[in-house]
Protein backbone atom coordinates (compact mmCIF):
# COMPACT_ATOMS: atom_id res chain seq x y z
CA UNK A 1 0.00 0.00 0.00
CA UNK A 2 1.43 3.35 -1.03
CA UNK A 3 1.88 5.72 1.94
CA UNK A 4 1.04 9.60 1.29
CA UNK A 5 3.41 12.06 0.42
CA UNK A 6 4.69 14.95 3.10
CA UNK A 7 2.72 17.12 0.96
CA UNK A 8 -0.79 15.53 1.18
CA UNK A 9 0.05 14.49 4.55
CA UNK A 10 0.73 18.23 5.37
CA UNK A 11 -2.48 19.33 4.08
CA UNK A 12 -4.47 16.89 5.58
CA UNK A 13 -2.69 17.96 9.24
CA UNK A 14 -3.71 21.90 8.11
CA UNK A 15 -6.96 21.23 6.91
CA UNK A 16 -9.01 21.22 10.42
CA UNK A 17 -8.14 24.46 10.57
CA UNK A 18 -9.04 25.59 7.20
CA UNK A 19 -12.23 24.02 7.89
CA UNK A 20 -12.49 25.92 11.04
CA UNK A 21 -11.46 29.33 9.70
CA UNK A 22 -13.60 29.01 6.93
CA UNK A 23 -16.93 28.01 9.05
CA UNK A 24 -16.27 30.27 11.29
CA UNK A 25 -16.47 33.12 8.41
CA UNK A 26 -19.15 31.60 6.91
CA UNK A 27 -21.35 31.60 10.07
CA UNK A 28 -20.65 35.04 10.64
CA UNK A 29 -21.46 35.90 7.31
CA UNK A 30 -25.05 34.26 7.35
CA UNK A 31 -26.03 35.18 10.80
CA UNK A 32 -25.76 38.85 10.06
CA UNK A 33 -28.14 38.78 6.74
CA UNK A 34 -30.22 36.98 8.17
CA UNK A 35 -29.84 38.84 12.02
CA UNK A 36 -32.80 40.66 11.92
CA UNK A 37 -35.61 38.10 11.05
CA UNK A 38 -33.74 36.17 13.54
CA UNK A 39 -34.44 38.69 16.53
CA UNK A 40 -37.81 39.05 15.53
CA UNK A 41 -38.46 35.27 15.80
CA UNK A 42 -36.94 35.19 18.92
CA UNK A 43 -39.28 37.67 20.73
CA UNK A 44 -42.13 35.65 18.87
CA UNK A 45 -41.33 32.24 20.23
CA UNK A 46 -40.89 33.63 23.74
CA UNK A 47 -43.99 35.54 24.07
CA UNK A 48 -47.63 34.56 23.06
CA UNK A 49 -48.04 37.19 20.76
CA UNK A 50 -49.62 35.80 17.87
CA UNK A 51 -47.36 35.65 14.40
CA UNK A 52 -47.84 35.65 10.76
CA UNK A 53 -46.11 36.95 7.48
CA UNK A 54 -48.23 39.82 7.42
CA UNK A 55 -47.23 41.27 11.10
CA UNK A 56 -43.62 41.29 9.69
CA UNK A 57 -43.34 44.68 8.59
CA UNK A 58 -45.47 46.13 10.97
CA UNK A 59 -42.94 44.77 14.03
CA UNK A 60 -40.18 45.93 12.11
CA UNK A 61 -41.17 49.30 12.06
CA UNK A 62 -42.08 49.62 15.49
CA UNK A 63 -38.81 48.14 16.72
CA UNK A 64 -37.23 50.85 14.01
CA UNK A 65 -39.13 53.60 15.61
CA UNK A 66 -38.60 52.55 19.19
CA UNK A 67 -35.21 51.47 19.14
CA UNK A 68 -33.83 52.77 15.89
CA UNK A 69 -32.58 51.05 13.11
CA UNK A 70 -29.69 49.09 14.43
CA UNK A 71 -31.90 47.18 16.56
CA UNK A 72 -32.78 44.98 14.04
CA UNK A 73 -29.06 43.76 14.57
CA UNK A 74 -29.27 44.04 18.43
CA UNK A 75 -26.76 41.55 19.54
CA UNK A 76 -25.15 40.68 16.28
CA UNK A 77 -21.83 42.50 17.17
CA UNK A 78 -21.36 40.10 19.99
CA UNK A 79 -23.10 37.57 18.80
CA UNK A 80 -20.01 37.23 16.34
CA UNK A 81 -17.61 35.78 19.24
CA UNK A 82 -20.37 32.77 19.40
CA UNK A 83 -21.23 32.43 16.08
CA UNK A 84 -17.11 32.05 14.95
CA UNK A 85 -16.38 28.94 17.13
CA UNK A 86 -19.54 27.65 16.82
CA UNK A 87 -20.12 27.19 13.19
CA UNK A 88 -16.23 27.01 12.91
CA UNK A 89 -16.12 23.91 14.96
CA UNK A 90 -19.38 22.71 13.70
CA UNK A 91 -17.72 22.30 9.76
CA UNK A 92 -14.25 21.38 11.40
CA UNK A 93 -15.69 18.41 13.20
CA UNK A 94 -18.04 17.47 10.44
CA UNK A 95 -15.40 17.31 7.65
CA UNK A 96 -12.53 15.50 10.29
CA UNK A 97 -15.69 12.30 10.81
CA UNK A 98 -16.19 12.30 7.03
CA UNK A 99 -12.45 11.06 6.66
CA UNK A 100 -13.09 8.93 9.24
CA UNK A 101 -16.03 7.02 8.61
CA UNK A 102 -14.72 6.84 4.77
CA UNK A 103 -16.31 5.11 2.81
CA UNK A 104 -19.67 7.33 3.48
CA UNK A 105 -23.00 6.35 3.59
CA UNK A 106 -26.16 8.12 4.15
CA UNK A 107 -26.07 6.77 7.89
CA UNK A 108 -22.52 7.80 8.43
CA UNK A 109 -23.20 11.44 7.07
CA UNK A 110 -25.78 11.50 9.16
CA UNK A 111 -23.97 10.69 12.38
CA UNK A 112 -21.22 13.41 11.29
CA UNK A 113 -23.49 16.07 10.95
CA UNK A 114 -25.19 15.03 14.41
CA UNK A 115 -21.98 14.86 16.34
CA UNK A 116 -20.47 18.50 14.70
CA UNK A 117 -23.70 19.81 16.09
CA UNK A 118 -23.89 18.05 19.49
CA UNK A 119 -20.18 19.17 19.70
CA UNK A 120 -20.62 22.84 18.70
CA UNK A 121 -23.94 23.50 20.60
CA UNK A 122 -22.09 22.12 24.16
CA UNK A 123 -18.80 24.24 23.61
CA UNK A 124 -20.80 27.41 22.81
CA UNK A 125 -24.01 27.21 24.63
CA UNK A 126 -23.42 29.93 27.46
CA UNK A 127 -22.93 32.56 24.34
CA UNK A 128 -26.17 31.56 22.83
CA UNK A 129 -28.47 31.49 26.19
CA UNK A 130 -26.87 34.71 26.76
CA UNK A 131 -27.34 36.14 23.16
CA UNK A 132 -31.51 35.14 23.91
CA UNK A 133 -31.22 36.77 26.90
CA UNK A 134 -30.36 39.81 25.35
CA UNK A 135 -32.69 39.60 22.53
CA UNK A 136 -35.94 40.42 24.11
CA UNK A 137 -34.64 43.24 26.49
CA UNK A 138 -35.71 46.54 25.29
CA UNK A 139 -32.95 48.91 25.17
CA UNK A 140 -29.40 49.29 23.03
CA UNK A 141 -27.14 46.16 23.72
CA UNK A 142 -23.33 46.43 23.76
CA UNK A 143 -20.37 44.26 24.42
CA UNK A 144 -20.66 45.31 28.20
CA UNK A 145 -24.10 44.12 28.15
CA UNK A 146 -23.10 40.44 26.74
CA UNK A 147 -20.35 40.02 29.40
CA UNK A 148 -22.53 41.52 32.26
CA UNK A 149 -25.37 38.51 31.51
CA UNK A 150 -22.50 35.97 31.34
CA UNK A 151 -21.40 36.90 34.49
CA UNK A 152 -25.15 36.68 36.33
CA UNK A 153 -25.49 33.14 34.75
CA UNK A 154 -22.42 32.19 35.66
CA UNK A 155 -23.11 33.42 39.31
CA UNK A 156 -25.83 30.77 39.16
CA UNK A 157 -23.16 27.46 38.61
CA UNK A 158 -23.05 25.47 35.66
CA UNK A 159 -26.99 24.19 35.77
CA UNK A 160 -27.16 28.62 34.91
CA UNK A 161 -25.11 28.59 32.00
CA UNK A 162 -25.90 25.48 30.13
CA UNK A 163 -29.93 26.21 30.61
CA UNK A 164 -32.19 24.65 27.95
CA UNK A 165 -29.28 22.94 26.49
CA UNK A 166 -31.44 19.48 26.74
CA UNK A 167 -33.88 20.29 24.58
CA UNK A 168 -31.26 22.72 22.29
CA UNK A 169 -29.22 18.60 22.15
CA UNK A 170 -32.48 17.22 21.34
CA UNK A 171 -33.03 19.40 18.74
CA UNK A 172 -29.40 19.37 16.76
CA UNK A 173 -28.71 16.61 16.90
CA UNK A 174 -31.14 15.78 14.14
CA UNK A 175 -31.35 19.14 12.78
CA UNK A 176 -27.82 19.16 11.99
CA UNK A 177 -27.77 15.78 10.69
CA UNK A 178 -30.45 16.04 8.36
CA UNK A 179 -29.02 19.48 7.13
CA UNK A 180 -25.61 18.12 6.67
CA UNK A 181 -26.87 15.18 5.26
CA UNK A 182 -29.74 16.07 2.73
CA UNK A 183 -26.93 18.84 1.65
CA UNK A 184 -24.45 16.09 0.87
CA UNK A 185 -27.31 13.96 -0.79
CA UNK A 186 -28.84 16.88 -3.05
CA UNK A 187 -24.83 17.90 -4.10
CA UNK A 188 -24.21 14.13 -4.99
CA UNK A 189 -27.26 14.57 -7.29
CA UNK A 190 -26.59 17.67 -8.66
CA UNK A 191 -22.94 16.05 -9.33
CA UNK A 192 -24.06 12.93 -11.14
CA UNK A 193 -26.68 15.87 -13.26
CA UNK A 194 -24.10 17.72 -14.16
CA UNK A 195 -21.43 16.38 -17.20
CA UNK A 196 -18.03 17.60 -16.05
CA UNK A 197 -19.15 16.08 -12.62
CA UNK A 198 -18.83 19.29 -11.01
CA UNK A 199 -21.67 21.37 -8.95
CA UNK A 200 -22.46 24.92 -9.43
CA UNK A 201 -22.74 27.47 -7.40
CA UNK A 202 -26.28 28.31 -8.21
CA UNK A 203 -26.62 24.36 -7.07
CA UNK A 204 -24.80 24.85 -4.27
CA UNK A 205 -27.10 27.63 -2.73
CA UNK A 206 -29.92 25.76 -3.97
CA UNK A 207 -28.57 22.04 -2.12
CA UNK A 208 -28.35 25.01 1.21
CA UNK A 209 -31.81 26.04 0.62
CA UNK A 210 -33.49 22.97 0.82
CA UNK A 211 -31.21 21.10 3.22
CA UNK A 212 -32.11 24.28 6.24
CA UNK A 213 -35.87 24.16 5.07
CA UNK A 214 -36.30 19.83 5.37
CA UNK A 215 -33.67 20.63 8.80
CA UNK A 216 -35.58 23.26 10.69
CA UNK A 217 -39.12 22.12 9.78
CA UNK A 218 -38.47 18.85 11.38
CA UNK A 219 -37.05 20.04 15.02
CA UNK A 220 -38.70 23.24 14.97
CA UNK A 221 -40.78 22.59 18.50
CA UNK A 222 -37.36 22.09 19.79
CA UNK A 223 -36.37 25.59 19.05
CA UNK A 224 -39.33 26.80 20.67
CA UNK A 225 -39.01 25.14 23.83
CA UNK A 226 -35.20 25.92 24.11
CA UNK A 227 -36.08 29.18 23.56
CA UNK A 228 -38.97 29.74 26.13
CA UNK A 229 -36.48 28.03 28.63
CA UNK A 230 -33.36 30.23 27.39
CA UNK A 231 -35.59 33.09 28.35
CA UNK A 232 -37.53 32.53 31.47
CA UNK A 233 -38.29 35.21 33.99
CA UNK A 234 -37.79 37.93 31.32
CA UNK A 235 -41.11 37.83 29.56
CA UNK A 236 -44.73 37.55 30.46
CA UNK A 237 -45.71 34.40 27.91
CA UNK A 238 -49.63 35.12 28.32
CA UNK A 239 -49.09 39.04 28.11
CA UNK A 240 -45.91 39.24 25.86
CA UNK A 241 -44.62 42.45 27.71
CA UNK A 242 -41.07 42.70 27.62
CA UNK A 243 -39.22 43.02 30.84
CA UNK A 244 -35.94 44.16 32.22
CA UNK A 245 -33.05 41.72 33.23
CA UNK A 246 -32.67 42.42 36.68
CA UNK A 247 -36.48 41.66 37.28
CA UNK A 248 -36.37 38.78 34.74
CA UNK A 249 -33.49 37.24 36.78
CA UNK A 250 -36.01 37.86 40.38
CA UNK A 251 -38.75 35.80 38.86
CA UNK A 252 -40.27 32.52 37.35
CA UNK A 253 -40.39 29.36 38.14
CA UNK A 254 -37.60 26.72 35.94
CA UNK A 255 -39.36 23.95 34.27
CA UNK A 256 -38.49 20.85 32.39
CA UNK A 257 -38.80 20.53 28.44
CA UNK A 258 -41.78 18.86 28.91
CA UNK A 259 -43.45 21.06 31.39
CA UNK A 260 -42.40 23.92 29.19
CA UNK A 261 -43.80 22.41 25.47
CA UNK A 262 -46.90 21.88 27.45
CA UNK A 263 -46.83 25.39 29.41
CA UNK A 264 -46.82 26.65 25.51
CA UNK A 265 -49.48 24.15 24.37
CA UNK A 266 -52.09 25.48 26.97
CA UNK A 267 -51.11 28.76 25.99
CA UNK A 268 -51.95 28.68 22.69
CA UNK A 269 -52.34 25.18 21.35
CA UNK A 270 -50.15 23.22 18.63
CA UNK A 271 -49.67 26.38 16.59
CA UNK A 272 -47.49 27.78 19.15
CA UNK A 273 -45.19 25.38 19.39
CA UNK A 274 -45.15 26.09 15.22
CA UNK A 275 -44.94 29.90 15.81
CA UNK A 276 -42.59 31.95 13.48
CA UNK A 277 -42.12 28.67 11.47
CA UNK A 278 -43.05 30.41 8.84
CA UNK A 279 -40.41 32.95 8.74
CA UNK A 280 -37.81 30.12 9.51
CA UNK A 281 -39.06 28.94 6.04
CA UNK A 282 -37.74 32.27 4.98
CA UNK A 283 -34.74 32.73 7.30
CA UNK A 284 -33.41 29.07 7.30
CA UNK A 285 -33.24 28.28 3.09
CA UNK A 286 -31.29 32.30 3.33
CA UNK A 287 -28.70 31.23 6.32
CA UNK A 288 -28.10 27.73 4.89
CA UNK A 289 -27.80 28.48 1.10
CA UNK A 290 -25.15 31.80 2.30
CA UNK A 291 -23.18 29.36 4.67
CA UNK A 292 -22.28 26.45 3.12
CA UNK A 293 -21.65 28.37 0.16
CA UNK A 294 -19.47 30.64 1.52
CA UNK A 295 -17.85 27.55 3.71
CA UNK A 296 -16.80 26.11 -0.42
CA UNK A 297 -15.39 29.26 -1.44
CA UNK A 298 -13.32 30.27 1.16
CA UNK A 299 -11.75 26.70 1.87
CA UNK A 300 -10.93 26.81 -1.91
CA UNK A 301 -9.05 30.26 -1.53
CA UNK A 302 -7.36 28.85 1.28
CA UNK A 303 -6.57 25.88 -0.64
CA UNK A 304 -5.09 27.67 -3.53
CA UNK A 305 -3.15 29.76 -1.67
CA UNK A 306 -1.33 26.80 -0.04
CA UNK A 307 -0.91 24.96 -3.00
CA UNK A 308 0.67 28.10 -4.47
CA UNK A 309 2.63 29.22 -2.00
CA UNK A 310 4.12 25.22 -1.75
CA UNK A 311 4.84 26.05 -5.74
CA UNK A 312 6.91 28.78 -5.26
CA UNK A 313 8.85 27.00 -2.40
CA UNK A 314 9.57 24.39 -4.71
CA UNK A 315 10.38 26.61 -7.53
CA UNK A 316 12.88 28.57 -4.72
CA UNK A 317 14.44 24.82 -3.75
CA UNK A 318 15.26 23.93 -7.33
CA UNK A 319 16.67 27.18 -7.89
CA UNK A 320 18.94 26.62 -4.38
CA UNK A 321 20.44 23.22 -6.14
CA UNK A 322 21.37 24.79 -9.29
CA UNK A 323 23.09 27.38 -7.85
CA UNK A 324 25.57 24.81 -6.76
CA UNK A 325 25.87 21.57 -4.05
CA UNK A 326 27.30 23.80 -1.74
CA UNK A 327 24.27 25.11 -0.10
CA UNK A 328 23.94 23.70 3.49
CA UNK A 329 20.90 21.82 4.45
CA UNK A 330 19.94 24.87 6.94
CA UNK A 331 20.08 27.00 3.21
CA UNK A 332 17.49 24.42 1.99
CA UNK A 333 15.16 24.20 4.51
CA UNK A 334 14.77 27.77 5.35
CA UNK A 335 13.29 28.20 1.96
CA UNK A 336 11.37 24.57 2.04
CA UNK A 337 7.84 24.64 2.89
CA UNK A 338 6.78 22.04 5.88
CA UNK A 339 5.55 19.63 3.93
CA UNK A 340 8.91 19.00 1.65
CA UNK A 341 11.39 19.52 4.03
CA UNK A 342 11.79 16.27 5.46
CA UNK A 343 11.79 14.42 2.00
CA UNK A 344 14.88 17.37 1.23
CA UNK A 345 16.98 16.51 4.11
CA UNK A 346 16.86 13.16 3.33
CA UNK A 347 17.81 13.86 -0.52
CA UNK A 348 20.33 16.30 0.65
CA UNK A 349 22.12 13.67 2.91
CA UNK A 350 22.46 11.06 0.48
CA UNK A 351 23.97 13.17 -2.18
CA UNK A 352 26.64 14.15 0.26
CA UNK A 353 27.33 10.31 1.20
CA UNK A 354 27.76 9.93 -2.26
CA UNK A 355 30.07 12.32 -2.86
CA UNK A 356 31.83 11.31 0.20
CA UNK A 357 32.23 7.93 -0.84
CA UNK A 358 33.41 8.78 -4.42
CA UNK A 359 35.91 10.60 -2.41
CA UNK A 360 37.66 7.73 -0.50
CA UNK A 361 37.35 5.77 -4.03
Amino acid sequence: MALPSPASTSRSRRSPLKSLISGGLAGMLAKTIVAPLDRIKIMYQVTSLPFSLSSLPSTITRIVQTEGPLALWKGNMVMMFRVFPYAGVQFMVFDYLKLVLKPLTPQKTLLAGSTAGAVSSICTYPLDLARARLAVVKGKSSAGDFRVMIQKLASGGYSQLYRGITPTLVGMVPYAGLAFSTNEMLRGVCRKMNEDGEITTWQKLQCGGVSGLIAQSAVYPMDVTRRRMQTDGLVDGLKGELKGVDEGFKKGVRKTVLQTMKTVYEEQGIRGLYKGLTLNWFKGPIAFSISFTTFDFIKMRLDEFEASREARGMERIDELEELGGGETDETIVAHTPPARMVTKRKSSRKTRRKDEKKEEL
